[in-house]
Formats: structure tokens, C-alpha cells, sequence
């Protein structure tokens, strides 16, 4: 267990080193393909990562746990993003499923231009499309534009926690829980499906308060989603949450935390999917357990989120869980959390 926790004070090369990536304001960041499930079925996605001039919320504060912002590129323009567009449209066949990410949201005009958006679901609209956007961001009249464009579109939504506390002084959101409920009635209003995202940990709360945090938000959330994907903290380079980790006072959650939130959160996500994909999940700034049972752990989580099975999260066992169990046993007698979010959800 102490091994664990040291983690943090270590300078580990798993991601978070100041090397920078090549970045070509007409390349994206990223693309891969993954498995998705679209109607009950597994559907190859195809994921694009744009690279723009980054997050506004970035440029004015930003969240504590988002390293996104060093991925962007101050002289990203509107031909360039076009060029990328193209680039990937070049080199993939047709998908069911595609995701386009940003630094921050697929709908602010200042970091994606409407020829831009525009573009993209010409490309890329024939099937499911998926953006990001932040709840100011989202409008009727832009809803409705990319409704009319897409086979079936889906707006994912960073949440992070239901709780204003939460969101204010651990995420640093810039919003608050009534805007995103606003956002995601009047994405669904116009047809659009809504994959709420929430953060597991975000800094200044502890395992026990992070854990009944997200299970609440699945629970406050379900009414206006789709899909809830939760998301534990993993430790992205120049955030506050990496300073506080490389001096030891912050430790990304552990996976069996990941494994209670789905299991809890099942309960009250009856005519939600519940899904959960870690990322650097088993390593020094992702979730992880002992090291021994992580691969295992990870595994279960990845069935769960393709085939809602909370079966499947209870076959894997080890003696770390113990350990794991003792640290919320003590600290269920500690505040774990902010007042707003002090109320019974562990049964």
C-alpha cells in the first residue's frame, strides 16, 4: 500500500515529462480506431483528435486536472483545420461511428469555425457523430444545424461531478450543475443523444468522498443522458493536479474505486449506459491497484462497458482489495468531500 501512494512522488516517463509532440497546425493530434457500441452492437469508431488554438475556458483559468491544452496550436487557422479534416477523411474508409475531439469544444466558433464544423460532418456525418462542447455552447439553433447534418448525432458533455462544490473549487469547471442540465434538454430536444462525462478524483477530495461524489452524479445525471462515461483522474502534464501529485499530496484512484463507482452506479443508471475506459489505467498516473491485479481489473472494466454486465466487475478478486477497502473504512469518518455533498449513498 505504501508503494503506491510513493507514486506520486516519483518523475515517472509515462506521459507526463515536458518533451513536446511535433505539432503541424495541418496535422491532427491524434486518430485511431476502436470498438463502439451503436444500437446493442459492437461498431468499429473511428476517433479524430483536431488540433486547434485551444480551450477558451483554458485561456481564461482552465481545469485543474486538463492537460489538453498542450496539444494546441496557437496558429491553427481555418484552412489549416480544413487540411486536417481532409487528411483523415483521405486516409479512412467510411465509419458508423466517429468521435471528433478538440482542446476544448467542437461548438465554440473561436476554436472551431463554423466551415469547420461544417466540413466535418459532410465528411464525417453519414453515421453517428460525436462532439464535445461545453454547456455555454450549446444553443437550439446550433443543435439543430448539426441534427439535420448527421445520421444520428451524439453531444458529449464534461460534467464531472453533479456537485456545484465539486465543480467549483476541485474541478475548477467554470459552470455549474444547472448549465449542464440546461445544454443536454436542449441537445435532447433537438434529437441528439448526450454522453455525460464525470471525473473520478479530482483533487482535494479523498477516495471514499471522490467515490460518493461520482455515484451520486450517475445518479443526478442519468435523467438527461444516453451514455455516462466515468473518467478517473490520470495525471496530464503543467496541471495543478501533476504539481500536487510529483509533491505527494494527490493520488490517482484506485481501480477498484473505478470498479464501486460501476457497480453503485448501476443501480440508479437503470436506462443508462454505464461505461468506463481508464486512461494510462494501470500505471503511476492512471488508476491503479497493487500492479499484480491491474491487467485483470482493466480487463473486467472494458467487458462491463461493452456489455453492462456488473457480473463481470465481480470476478476480479485480489488481496489488494483489502487495502483498498481499510482506506475508505477510515475515511467514511472524515468530512471526504465538500457539505453539499454529505448524504447517504453507499447502500
Amino acid at each position: 500500500m505504501l508503494k503506491r501512494f510513493e507514486a506520486g512522488k516519483l518523475k515517472g516517463n509515462d506521459g507526463g515529462d515536458d518533451r513536446r509532440r511535433k505539432r503541424s497546425p495541418r496535422s491532427p493530434v491524434a486518430t485511431w480506431t476502436e470498438q463502439e457500441m451503436v444500437d446493442g452492437k459492437q461498431t468499429p469508431c473511428l476517433s479524430i483528435v483536431l488540433r486547434t488554438r485551444g480551450c477558451s475556458w483554458w485561456q481564461k483559468t482552465g481545469c485543474t486536472f486538463c492537460g489538453y491544452c498542450n496539444d494546441a496550436h496557437p496558429g491553427v487557422g481555418e484552412e489549416d483545420m480544413l487540411a486536417q479534416l481532409d487528411s483523415v477523411s483521405d486516409r479512412f474508409d467510411a465509419h458508423d461511428f466517429v468521435k471528433i475531439y478538440t482542446s476544448g469544444s467542437f461548438l465554440d466558433p473561436d476554436e472551431v469555425p463554423g466551415s469547420v464544423q461544417r466540413k466535418a460532418v459532410e465528411l464525417f456525418g453519414q453515421g453517428r457523430l460525436l462532439v464535445e462542447s461545453r454547456p455555454e455552447y450549446v444553443n437550439r439553433s446550433s443543435m439543430d444545424e448539426l441534427v439535420s447534418g448527421t445520421g444520428s448525432l451524439e453531444l458529449a458533455l464534461g460534467l464531472e461531478s453533479s456537485s456545484n462544490e465539486v465543480l467549483k473549487k476541485s474541478v475548477r469547471k467554470g459552470f455549474a450543475f444547472k448549465d449542464y442540465t440546461r445544454a443536454a434538454t436542449t441537445a435532447r430536444e433537438a434529437g441528439a443523444r448526450v454522453r455525460t462525462y464525470l471525473i473520478l478524483k479530482p483533487p482535494f477530495l479523498t477516495e471514499s468522498g471522490a467515490v460518493d461524489d461520482t455515484v451520486r452524479s450517475i445518479k443526478d445525471a442519468s435523467p438527461y443522458s444516453d451514455v455516462i462515461s466515468v473518467n478517473p483522474v490520470n495525471i496530464q502534464a503543467r496541471t495543478i493536479t501533476e504539481h500536487l501529485w510529483r509533491h505527494g499530496m494527490y493520488a490517482t484512484p484506485w481501480l477498484w474505486s473505478v470498479v464501486d463507482v460501476l457497480v453503485k452506479g448501476s443501480i440508479h443508471a437503470k436506462d443508462v449506459r454505464l461505461v468506463s475506459s481508464p486512461t494510462a489505467g494501470g500505471k503511476s498516473r492512471g488508476a491503479h491497484n497493487c500492479g499484480r491485479c491491474d491487467r485483470r481489473v482493466m480487463d473486467s472494466i472494458s467487458r462491463f462497458s461493452m456489455e453492462g454486465d456488473v457480473g463481470l466487475l465481480e470476478d476480479a478478486g485480489c488481496d489488494c482489495r483489502r487495502a483498498w477497502n481499510a482506506q475508505l473504512v477510515l475515511e467514511d469518518g472524515t468530512l471526504g468531500g465538500y457539505p453539499d455533498m454529505r448524504r447517504d449513498i453507499r447502500d
